[in-house]
């Protein structure tokens, strides 16, 4: 049995499309959750795997500022569309993800890592 939980952390447990809503003040992602047949799932909170953020804390005004402005950008070149990857969920209630949107500068290419992008752009750190 604990094999069977080991195992689950390893791997994404489900996949969605959804919809960036906002960027809440402690970092983490709101957005809306597409499960099929027309089911939609509003505001589910989404923390970007790999990234600590501390829910009981806001970010610096400034870096929010930046993260913001940053995807405002890129959400808006993808149509707010993201590909999530969720992991189990974390105890502040968050559901951690690894978050991809398409790139609209090569629409055949890859998908961009939106937790790995953050990071290369120095607004957040790993």
């Amino acid at each position: 049995m604990n094999e069977t939980l080991e195992v689950t952390r390893l791997f994404p447990a489900y996949t969605y499309q959804a919809y960036l809503d906002k960027v809440n003040e402690d970092g983490s992602l709101s957005v809306d959750v597409d499960l099929g047949f027309d089911v939609w799932v509003r505001g589910v909170r989404v923390s970007l795997a790999g990234i600590p953020l501390e829910s009981d804390k806001k970010l610096p005004e400034r870096t929010r500022q930046r993260l913001v402005g940053w995807m405002d950008g890129q959400m808006a070149m993808a149509g707010g569309y993201m590909l999530l990857l969720t992991h189990p969920k974390a105890e502040d209630s968050s559901w951690p993800a690894d978050v991809y949107y398409p790139n609209s500068l090569n629409p055949v290419a890859e998908p961009i890592y939106l937790n790995q992008a953050l990071i290369n752009s120095g607004i957040l750190e790993e």
